[in-house]
C-alpha cells in the first residue's frame, strides 16, 4: 500500500497582465496592487517517490485570487512535481524545480492555466529559505493544463499557441510557513517524519551539488 499525505500551502505575492518576466511582473503589480492570493492543498499520493524520476504527479486542490480576476477561483484541475532537474542550455547549470500546475476558470467560464515554479539549487545554501518559499507563476490563456504540466523552464517556450497574459512572483511568508508545518496529516504518522527527512535531503543535496560546482570551477 502507497504511504500518502496531505498538507496546505498559502502563498501570496503581486502579478500583473500584460508582463511575460515574473519579476517585472512582480514589481508593476505591486505599483498596481494587484495582489494574488493561492490556497492549496497537496495530496501526497506516494511518499517513497516523490522525488523520484518519472516525476509522479501529486495533487492539487484549493483555490486563487486576485484582484484583477475578481473573485476567488477554485482549482478545477491541479498538480505538483517535485525536483525535477532542469539544466540550464546557456551555462550548463543544473537545478531543480518544484513545479505547479492549476486550471482555473474565471467568472464568465473562461479556462485559465496558472504554471508555477520553484527553483532549488544551483546556487549558495545561503539562498535556500528563499529558494524554497518563491514561486514565479505565469497566467496563461485557456486550457493548456495537458500541454505544460511538467514541462521544464528550458522547454516551455517550445509549446505552440501558450498566450501569457500575466506574470508574477508569490512566495510563503514566514508566519503562513509555521502554520503549513501543522497540516501535515498522513494515516500513518511515520510518513510524515519520512516524508520531512527525504524531503530535506533532496533540498539540502541540490545545494551541495552547487557549492561542488564552485570549487571545481576554481
Amino acid at each position: 500500500m502507497k504511504a500518502g499525505l496531505t498538507f496546505t500551502e498559502t502563498l501570496q505575492g503581486h502579478l500583473s497582465f500584460g508582463e511575460h518576466d515574473p519579476q517585472r511582473g512582480a514589481l508593476r503589480g505591486t505599483q498596481e496592487g494587484n495582489k494574488i492570493f493561492c490556497h492549496l492543498e497537496v495530496n501526497v499520493g506516494d511518499v517513497e517517490r516523490f522525488y523520484l524520476p518519472p516525476q509522479p504527479d501529486n495533487a492539487l486542490s484549493g483555490w486563487v485570487y486576485s484582484s484583477a480576476l475578481g473573485k476567488r477561483l477554485p482549482v478545477a484541475r491541479g498538480n505538483l512535481r517535485f525536483f525535477v532537474k532542469d539544466k540550464s542550455a546557456t551555462t550548463g547549470v543544473v537545478t531543480y524545480q518544484l513545479r505547479y500546475c492549476l486550471l482555473l476558470f474565471d467568472e464568465l467560464g473562461h479556462p485559465l492555466t496558472v504554471v508555477g515554479v520553484k527553483t532549488i539549487g544551483g546556487s549558495h545554501l545561503g539562498r535556500l529559505w528563499k529558494d524554497a518559499t518563491t514561486v514565479r507563476i505565469h497566467l496563461y490563456k485557456g486550457d493548456r493544463f495537458a500541454d505544460v504540466a511538467g514541462v521544464s523552464d528550458a522547454h516551455i517556450g517550445h509549446v505552440q499557441g501558450l498566450e501569457t497574459l500575466a506574470a508574477g512572483v508569490i512566495s510563503v511568508r514566514p508566519l503562513a510557513f509555521l502554520r503549513q508545518l501543522t497540516t501535515l496529516r498522513a494515516a500513518d504518522p511515520r510518513s510524515v517524519v519520512r516524508f520531512g527527512g527525504l524531503f530535506m535531503k533532496r533540498l539540502l543535496g541540490a545545494y551541495a551539488l552547487g557549492a561542488r560546482a564552485d570549487r571545481g570551477a576554481r
